[in-house]
């Protein structure tokens, strides 16, 4: 009996042990193990808060939407989770979100949770072999919608050049929608519009007005809108486009000339111009509605824009046209300013598609027009083609007293006539000489020819062609005839007259050496104004009829001009872009600036109303010889070369640029009757002093 009491504590523990474990002792007898109800999460750093929240949560943290999402890490042997969301930390009552089977890594609760409130929320796992894990510990988060954050417009940017401008703004994390406000009042009373977008900006669809605006912009979650951001303020600039052709009152010669601006496109904006639209009346309040619209066809942040006119306007009428850009589909900006012309310009163009300039203009006494483009074309007075002598090397033309055409060329063939027909009715010729260069012919009364050619040799023709006498003389200058019949020519480094049978009346020596000059012009009292350039300066000389020098005059221009000699003896000489007019001793009465980039290139034409028309490298200019104050401007398209214009008995301008002759009215009818009132003294360029003026 006492060896039985001593072992009786041991067996006790055995079965102790052996019940006490319940899966080892169900093995070892063939039994099923009894099984948990639930199970502890078996990850050490989620047994707190196995999941994260994106943002990454904290008990306490603050998420920017109402629709958080939950982002799920899988444990081995974890098949999916239950979330419960709760206004209370003990999760009673009515759960605010209660859902199982969540498989997905990444997911967002469906249904919108209130905006400013705080939850609490826990998960467990669900295992494969069908067991649930153990609630995490409750984590509280509160739901504030996002306030998305102002990237442009500023107030520290320059200001917005378009009525259309980009919003932009730095995203919410889980916001998709957004609502950009935009007010012309600082408090968002007056002029307010709400509009929807989504991303990172917001192109606005509906044209604001010139000035100060504001913005601001909320988050929408789910519908619920969020808090407005700080109000910014901007500036819309939308500045006059440049109308630089025409303006400023400006005479144009166009039956429909072009319209030009410069554009200012604000693509930095979003706001690229999409288009213009142009009016243009004869009233400044544009009474005529009639709209025109072009669409834009440069991209470029700066550009030249224009609109060619579709229909021929009045003449001697003024008008006024005025642009403004649109942008987007159908929205426009402000008008601009308003810009005047004076159409009292072109009556007609003559274009016969003119292979080069159309040079050398010259009228005969029924008004017939001649002009060279390599070949010489003939039109009566109303612009209708009568014939054409084809020949690439006429060169220059005059008319003499019978109304037949005097031509000068280089090549063999110096000199022809051909009668108002176009028949050639002789040629002068020399075939072993030959010359390049050929003088403008001067027309004595009795219907002599005299010429430089070939550089060296001064020829007198009689007026059928047949050779009078001729003078060795080297140089590049035309002659004129005084009144007496004299001839004057340059060369050699002199000024040369001669008698009207050949022999040499006198010689002057001219002062410097003469790099460049122009015809001599001829006063009625016989003063010879010869005009030239030495040492880089412009110089004009004053010579008497017997050969000497009665004054001479310095220009600062590096240039040379034809004079011009008005009906009581003032001398108007154009260099470069300033035009003079000096007393017959020399002094300047005043000087006109034809003005920049406009250098003249031809000498002028006193009309017999007291106007001078010049023509410059880009106008028409009508200024008035008493005083040199500029009547009227005519603006020419691309008038970038132009001849010496000729007026017709009627007052009408001829001129030849861009392969067209232009027709243009004045107010003169016909040249002043002065002693040598155009290039070459009258519009046949006889070059004759004593040639009537019609």
């Amino acid at each position: 009996m006492k060896k039985l009491k001593s072992i009786a504590p041991i067996f006790s523990a055995i079965l102790f042990l052996l019940f006490s474990s319940c899966d080892l002792f169900g093995t070892l007898i063939g039994q099923d193990p009894v099984k948990e109800v639930v199970r502890n999460n078996p990850l050490d750093p989620y047994s707190l808060n196995p999941i994260g929240i994106d943002p990454p949560l904290t008990n306490g943290t603050t998420v920017p939407t109402i629709r958080p999402y939950f982002h799920f890490t899988f444990p081995t042997g974890n098949k999916s989770y239950f979330l419960q969301i709760s206004e209370t930390e003990s999760f009673t009552g009515n759960l605010a979100y209660n859902i199982s089977d969540i498989n997905d890594e990444m997911y967002r609760i469906a249904n919108p949770l209130a905006n400013r409130s705080t939850y609490y929320w826990r998960v467990r796992p669900h295992y494969d072999d069908g067991l649930d894990g153990a609630w995490t510990d409750p984590c509280s988060f509160t739901t504030q919608i996002g306030v998305p954050a102002i990237v442009s417009p500023t107030s520290s940017d320059v200001a917005v050049g378009t009525p259309l401008p980009l919003f932009s703004w730095s995203a919410v994390s889980g916001i998709d929608t957004y609502e950009v406000c935009v007010s012309s009042s600082a408090d968002f009373s007056n002029g307010t519009a709400i509009k929807s977008g989504s991303g990172f900006s917001l192109k606005w669809n509906e044209g604001l007005a010139e000035g100060n605006q504001y913005w601001r912009i909320r988050s929408i979650d789910s519908g619920v809108p969020g808090d407005w951001s700080d109000t910014c303020g901007f500036a819309i600039d939308l500045s006059d486009n440049g109308s630089y052709y025409p303006s400023d009152g400006m005479h144009v010669a166009e039956l429909r000339p072009k319209l030009k601006w410069y554009s200012y496109n604000a693509g930095s904006d979003g706001g690229e111009i999409t288009g213009y639209q142009i009016q243009i009346d004869t009233s400044s309040s544009f009474e005529n509605q009639t709209i025109y619209e072009i669409d834009a066809k440069d991209s470029a942040w700066y550009s030249t824009a224009s609109f060619q006119i579709p229909a021929d306007l009045d003449l001697n009428q003024e008008y006024h046209w005025r642009m403004r850009n649109r942008y987007g589909e159908n929205c426009y900006g402000p008008w601009s300013s308003t810009s005047e012309f004076y159409k009292n310009g072109i009556t007609r163009i003559i274009s016969r598609a003119f292979e080069d300039l159309p040079s050398t203009l010259t009228i005969g006494g029924d008004d017939s027009l001649f002009c060279h483009s390599n070949s010489v074309f003939s039109f009566n007075p109303e612009g209708v083609f009568k014939w054409t002598a084809s020949d690439n090397n006429f060169y220059c033309l005059s008319i003499d007293s019978a109304g037949e055409l005097i031509t000068t060329r280089g090549g063999n063939e110096y000199a022809s006539k051909y009668s108002k027909d176009g028949t050639k009715l002789w040629s002068f010729e020399d075939n072993e000489t030959g010359s390049s260069w050929v003088s403008m012919p001067a027309v004595g009364p009795d219907g002599s020819i005299f010429f430089l050619f070939a550089d060296s040799t001064f020829q007198s023709l009689a007026s059928d062609g047949i050779a009078n006498w001729e003078w060795p003389i080297s140089g590049h200058a035309s002659p004129s005839i005084t009144s007496d019949g004299s001839i004057t020519l340059y060369g050699d480094g002199k000024l040369f007259s001669f008698y009207p049978s050949g022999g040499k009346q006198w010689e002057l020596t001219i002062p410097g050496t003469v790099s460049d000059s122009s015809p001599c012009s001829i006063a009625s009292d016989g003063t010879i104004y010869f005009s030239y350039i030495s040492d880089s300066h412009g110089k004009l000389l004053a010579v008497s009829p017997t050969g000497t020098i009665s004054w001479e005059k310095d220009f600062t221009e590096n240039a040379t001009n034809e004079p011009l000699i008005g009906g009581d003896g003032t001398v108007y000489l154009g260099f470069d872009t300033t035009f003079y007019a000096l007393n017959s001793n020399g002094i300047v009465k005043w000087t006109f600036d034809i003005g920049l980039y406009n250098s003249q290139c031809e000498p002028g034409i006193i009309g017999n109303n007291g106007t001078i028309y010049l023509t410059a490298s880009d106008a028409v200019i009508a200024i008035d010889s008493t005083d040199g104050s500029e009547k009227w401007r005519l603006k020419i398209e691309n008038f970038s070369f132009c001849q010496p214009a000729v007026m017709a008995s009627d007052g009408t301008l001829y001129l030849g640029a861009n392969g067209k002759i232009y027709v243009i009215p004045t107010e003169s009818t016909g040249l002043a009757n002065s002693a040598w009132p155009t290039a070459r003294h009258d519009s046949a360029r006889t070059g004759c002093a004593s040639t009537p003026i019609p």
